[in-house]
């Protein structure tokens, strides 16, 4: 069954401006690289090395650098789901064998050469299928692709994600990618795609599971679903393989066996998740902290275009809308309400691009519409390229506390003390991609007109932003001292440190690692943070 509502594209005019979006999307986040990866990603990295230098499917030699990790008889294994360092394994052979990459390179190395060349390639390279598919997806549709391809590539989470070793945007292209091909009715290739974005990450199988059933009955109860069966299994062998190597069952998760007393939670109810909540949704929405509508507020309207039935045809013909909202509540249902150390509900992200879709759809309804969806991607923008450029780990106070307003208080604030990314196009290289993708942004407003319809989802902003908690006290200066602190900046550490140490409540703790960290800069043990 096809759900192809295939229209005239009311973006056959402005095909460069599209391509310019992509174009740009892609050379921001291939230029920027986040050198201390946290947990997940170092535990993902882990398993990718330890097959490529070492030929064994353990992570005992990286073991100490990550929480994220399973211990099943004496030895340490990655509790990640595999596809996405399989993926990475023959790169990093490569890079090994040209001599690019190094065995010897620390296991949270700030310059990995080998690294930064997967996350480039399969990561970076999955965000440019990902917004290939948008603009096809939207052409189906007859609606302008370029509000898609902005928020998604420009303005949302998906941008400083798409430059770190974690599985979110490929999970997220291969959902949007299997979403397109079931509107042109290509199923074996959907299946393909929906069946990888499960493997890459296990909660997306619930959306892959929605568009099954947006099939049929006549298909749901025919012998194709057989087929669907065998893709689906094709896509866990890596999964199964590693699962048997390591714990001696292939369908013995990591997650059975978890190292670290912090993620026991996880063993709550089925794989951490319980019953929905509204304090968690509510959370998950429309905090400052990790509110989906405050770092992308465009995300609102977008939810509007999916449920709306000009273009998709509503709920009724189009899963996307009750993808996402299945997908929303889900989350809901999470153990964890702050996602860890993140830049904004990062686990939301294989949905994001259907909320770009979404919002194709309400821009392209009049030009009031468009004004609307035009504005409200100009503060999902400026949060994405904090991320990006900036800090990407967010710090999280134990337990469940997200640190107040940490776009401001982490991201621009330490960015402006001069720890960020590495900008592999240097200072002016990436301001001028900045300054590029706004003007790429502001070009939505042309024949635009005023609306005041943006103005309940800006209240809703300043009032997440008034609500945030203004009783941290020393511990925002103490946390960016860890952040520091990790990037071996020790002169900006001691110097944090020494804020959060005034502090009348601060542990007497704080004041020695201030003294600890004056001692290393002044040794010389700092290194640089750009190149």
């Amino acid at each position: 069954m096809s759900n192809d509502i295939s229209r005239p594209s009311q973006a056959g005019g402005r095909p460069a401006q599209s391509t310019l979006i992509i174009l740009l999307s892609f050379a921001a986040a291939f230029s920027s690289f986040h050198p201390y990866p946290f947990d997940g990603a170092v535990s993902r990295w882990a398993l990718v090395r330890s097959v490529t230098e070492d030929g064994r499917v353990d992570i005992n030699r990286f073991s100490g650098f990550t929480s994220d990790k399973a211990l099943f008889d004496g030895c340490f294994y990655t509790d990640k789901a595999v596809l996405l360092s399989a993926l990475c394994m023959p790169v990093q052979w490569l890079s090994l064998r040209a001599g690019i990459a190094r065995e010897d390179e620390p296991a949270t190395g700030s310059s990995d050469p080998g690294r930064l060349i997967c996350e480039r390639i399969v990561v970076t390279g999955s965000f440019l299928i990902l917004l290939l598919s948008l603009r096809r997806t939207c052409a189906l549709e007859g609606c302008d692709p370029r509000f898609a391809l902005a928020a998604a590539g420009l303005a949302g989470i998906i941008l400083p994600y798409s430059s770190i070793l974690y599985a979110h945007v490929p999970a997220a292209c291969c959902i949007t990618a299997a979403y397109m091909f079931q509107k042109q009715g290509r199923l074996a290739v959907s299946d393909i795609c929906g069946a990888a974005a499960a493997a890459f990450e296990y909660p997306v199988f619930l959306l892959f599971v929605i568009l099954l059933l947006y099939r049929g009955r006549r298909y749901l109860l025919g012998p194709r679903v057989l087929l669907t069966l065998a893709i689906t299994t094709a896509a866990f062998v890596p999964q199964m393989v590693h699962n048997q190597l390591a714990f001696g069952s292939p369908f013995t998760s990591g997650y059975a066996h978890e190292a670290a007393e912090a993620f026991e939670s996880i063993e709550s109810g089925f794989f951490g998740f319980t019953l929905p909540s509204p304090a968690r949704l509510l959370f998950i929405l429309a905090s400052a902290e990790r509110g989906l509508f405050f770092y992308m507020p465009w995300a609102a309207a977008g939810m509007a275009g999916l449920l709306s039935r000009r273009y998709g045809g509503g709920v009724g013909r189009d899963p996307a809308g009750f993808m996402t909202i299945a997908f929303v509540v889900l989350f809901s249902a999470l153990w964890t309400k702050t996602q860890g150390w993140a830049f904004g509900p990062r686990y939301l992200i294989p949905v994001v691009p259907l909320l770009a879709v979404g919002l194709s759809r309400f821009a392209s309804a009049g030009p009031r519409q468009a004004f609307t969806a035009a504005l409200l991607i100009l503060p999902g923008f400026l949060q994405a390229f904090l991320g990006l450029f900036g800090e990407i780990h967010l710090p999280v106070h134990h337990f469940e506390r997200a640190l107040p307003l940490p776009q401001i208080n982490v991201s621009l604030a330490m960015l402006l003390d001069g720890h960020h990314s590495v900008w592999l196009a240097g200072s002016a290289g990436s301001a001028l991609l900045f300054l590029l993708s706004l003007g790429a942004c502001l070009l939505l407003f042309r024949r635009a007109r005023p609306s005041p319809a943006c103005l309940p989802v800006i209240a809703m902003m300043a009032a997440a932003a008034l609500l945030s908690p203004r009783d941290w006290g020393g511990k925002t200066d103490y946390y960016r001292g860890v952040l520091a602190e990790y990037r071996e900046e020790y002169g900006l550490a001691a110097e944090y440190y020494s804020r959060a140490a005034q502090d009348p409540t601060a542990p007497p703790v704080v004041a020695e690692l201030a003294e600890e960290m004056r001692i290393l800069a002044a040794a010389g043990d700092s290194i640089p943070n750009s190149p």
